[in-house]
């Protein structure tokens, strides 16, 4: 009798046990990230019946932006911000494959959360991503790399393709050398966010669809020249990985980039309304559109710094006002990121065009660097332009330029001296009139330009006539003209088209100049 209890309570012991084998053991999930969602990839039910011992995934309304996915590049040895959403009032927390450190966040009424991650020194390691929420739901997002991030942006010679616009049209005007240059273009940890171009009368929190691609063949005739050229080097010369992230709308004015805070300030002289173009509030120039759309979601995302190339849009009767726009855009994008981070960019490359104010927009970059923008860098392309197209396919010296100030000022290399040669004073005396350089050690004139053209003097009648110009030993350059006996200014390549041809020893162009534009 004692013998037939034991069996039977062991008998329903063993179905108890086999019928729990079925029942999930916790609420977790083996998520794969985010390939183009911007919500990560939620974990598919198997199809048939379940596997045993397999526990359902909990659904979940976890999502990323989308920027932040599969294959992004965070800025190594910073504190990132990660956001995303899900419903109101919801628990998150954020796990890292480098560290043991757990982040919280607890969702706002409108359901947006981010937390502050810390990153490690660059490797090429691929790391995760882990997102849970309270409710058992769990997102990951996959092949994080750390590294060094460069946000690149402006209008469309920012955004100008290696292989040209209308890709495989006669017209599509790919940059110089460009089957060279694709050649040398895999690189599986040199990565790339193109911020797909959109407008918006209000600041969006995520970009349209996009997603982080890896440097290929395939892939990189698509992507910014400027940003790729820049981005290979920096990845080639550091040895870690690159993530570039392209944020640029041809034919935009800056007012499009200002937050609608900056733009409020604007005097009345300026295109503060909508109303003040043509295209009204549609456009991507009209005030704030572009900022909101493009620049703001992403303006958070940890990057080291910027590179900047715009202004051919401004080149109009209110070009004399791109020196302060600049100014306070720059300094009201670092007051949205909360830290000065750098800003390189390049003064608006020579064209033929029918705009007469694209000498004042260079006159008002270079005055950024001079006296109004800290922690910046100027690139000259005075010798890189095009005369028949806007679109200058010599990208690759000026992608050079932009890393010597990146490798000078951000990462130690302080062999060479970013900056070009540029005007420092002038006097006059026995007909000629004489320009004193800064960084000019070195200086030539470009072989075959024995009296570099461009180069013009005036007297008292403000009437400018062709000069010869001739080099001092000390880097000091004497313009003078028969035409004009008591020169009273002097300019070089300031004018729409020009070609420069005067160099120091480190092979930077001379900047355009215009003695009689010069407040001291």
């Amino acid at each position: 009798m004692k013998k037939m209890t034991f069996c039977s309570l062991a008998a329903m012991l063993s179905i108890v046990a086999l019928c729990s084998c079925g029942k999930p053991q916790d609420t977790g999930g083996d998520n794969g990230g985010d390939n183009g969602g911007g919500s990560g990839d939620d974990t598919q039910l198997p199809e048939g019946p379940a596997e045993p011992n397999k526990p359902e995934p909990v659904q979940t309304n976890l999502a990323f932006p989308y920027i932040i996915s599969d294959g992004m590049v965070l800025q190594q040895n910073s504190s990132v911000i990660i956001s995303g959403t899900h419903d109101p009032l919801v628990k998150v927390e954020v796990f890292t494959s480098w560290s043991d450190e757990v982040y919280e966040a607890v969702t706002d009424e409108e359901g947006h959360w981010n937390v502050a991650v810390k990153t490690p020194s660059a490797s090429y390691d691929s790391q995760t991503l882990t997102v849970k929420d309270a409710l058992g739901g769990i997102k990951e997002i996959k092949d994080v790399l750390i590294g060094e991030v460069w946000l690149c942006a402006g209008q469309s010679n920012m955004e100008h393709p290696m292989m040209g616009f209308g890709f495989g049209t006669e017209n599509a005007e790919p940059v110089a050398s460009y089957s060279t240059l694709i050649e040398d273009s895999e690189y599986p940890n040199l990565r790339y966010f193109r911020v797909p171009k959109n407008i918006s009368r209000v600041p969006l929190y995520n970009t349209k669809e996009a997603v982080w691609q890896k440097a290929t063949r395939s892939d990189t005739p698509r992507w910014s020249a400027l940003g790729f050229l820049f981005g290979r080097e920096l990845h080639k010369k550091l040895g870690i990985p690159v993530g570039i992230i392209c944020n640029a709308y041809g034919g935009t004015r800056i007012e499009g980039w200002m937050p609608q805070s900056l733009v409020e300030t604007l005097p009345s002289n300026s295109y503060k309304g909508p109303d003040k173009l043509s295209a009204g509030e549609n456009s991507p120039s009209a005030p704030s559109n572009t900022y909101n759309a493009m620049m703001h979601p992403v303006i958070n995302y940890g990057f080291r710094g910027m590179l900047w190339l715009q202004g051919e849009a401004n080149a109009d009767g209110l070009a004399w006002a791109y020196a302060g726009h600049f100014r306070d855009l720059i300094k009201t994008w670092r007051t949205i990121a909360g830290r000065e981070f750098p800003i390189y960019y390049v003064q608006l490359a020579p064209w033929n065009s029918s705009w007469e104010d694209a000498p004042t927009v260079r006159f008002c970059q270079f005055r950024g660097w001079e006296a109004l923008i800290p922690n910046c860098g100027i690139v000259g392309a005075a010798d890189a332009g095009s005369s028949s197209t806007i679109h200058f396919a010599n990208k690759k010296p000026v992608a050079d330029r932009l890393l010597l100030w990146a490798m000078n000022r951000e990462y130690g290399d302080t062999s060479v001296n970013p900056m070009g040669p540029h005007y420092a004073s002038h006097t006059v005396s026995s007909g000629k009139l004489t320009v004193y350089l800064n960084n000019a050690d070195g200086l030539y004139f470009k072989e075959g330009t024995a009296n570099p053209p461009y180069a013009q003097v005036c007297g008292e009648d403000k009437k400018w006539y062709d000069a010869k110009v001739e080099l001092n030993p000390d880097g000091s350059l004497v313009f003078s003209s028969p035409s004009v006996p008591s020169p009273k200014n002097a300019r070089y390549c300031y004018s729409n088209w020009h070609v420069g041809t005067i160099y120091n020893g480190q092979g930077l162009p001379l900047f355009p100049f215009a003695t009689d534009k010069i407040k001291k």
